[in-house]
């Protein structure tokens, strides 16, 4: 289980996106979308079984569940 803010599809507006362009330029981090999550996780071992979001703010905050491949 994964808590992290998922991005939208590309195009989509949200404050996170902003978030994501510090992160880039200040930690050399980023956000991701879900299906980056997917990508990511199978390239660890895992298989991305749901993203539930768990916050209804403006930078929403969602439950990544994966379990192994």
């Amino acid at each position: 289980m994964v808590l992290e803010t998922v991005l939208p599809p590309h195009g989509m507006p949200l404050r996170a996106a902003m978030m994501d362009v510090n992160m880039m330029v200040l930690l050399h981090g980023q956000e991701r979308t879900e299906e980056e999550y997917r990508e990511l996780l199978a390239n660890a071992g895992f298989t991305l079984t749901r993203v539930a979001e768990i916050s209804d703010h403006a930078e929403a905050i969602a439950a990544i569940e994966a379990v192994p491949s």
